[in-house]
C-alpha cells in the first residue's frame, strides 16, 4: 500500500556497485527488489488465491519472471521518471567469453597480431 506502482525490470549484466548508485539515486522515491524467480512465483501464487489481490491479474506478472527480473516498487512521482532515471546510469557492459554481443562486430581481414 506504500508503494502503489511497480515497474518489472531486466538486470542481466549488471554489477553491484551499478545497482547502488541506481537504489542511491531512488532513495526515498521507489525500492528495488531483485529474488530468485522459485520464490516469486511461490509469493505470487499465495496471493493470486486471496480475494484482495485478485483485481490485480497477478497471472500476467507470473508469466514473465524468467530470467533475471526484479521489481522497482515506486512510492511517489511518475514511473515514467524513476524508468528514465534508472535508464540513465546504463552502463555499457565489457565483452565476455559466452555473451551475446549488442550490437554487431566485424574484424577486417588480415593479420591480428595474435600470431
Amino acid at each position: 500500500k506504500d508503494y502503489p506502482r511497480v515497474l518489472v525490470i531486466q538486470a542481466d549484466h549488471v554489477g553491484s556497485k551499478q545497482f547502488q548508485e541506481i537504489r542511491t539515486s531512488l532513495r526515498g522515491r521507489a525500492e528495488i527488489v531483485m529474488g530468485k524467480n522459485t520464490m516469486i512465483r511461490t509469493a505470487l501464487r499465495l496471493n493470486m488465491e486471496k480475494e484482495e489481490y485478485a483485481h490485480l491479474n497477478l497471472d500476467k506478472v507470473l508469466e514473465i519472471v524468467k530470467g533475471n527480473i526484479g521489481f522497482v516498487f515506486v512510492k511517489e512521482g511518475d514511473l515514467n521518471d524513476v524508468r528514465n532515471e534508472i535508464q540513465s546510469n546504463r552502463v555499457p557492459a565489457a565483452a565476455r567469453a559466452g555473451i551475446v554481443a549488442q550490437c554487431d562486430v566485424f574484424l577486417p581481414v588480415g593479420p591480428t597480431g595474435l600470431d
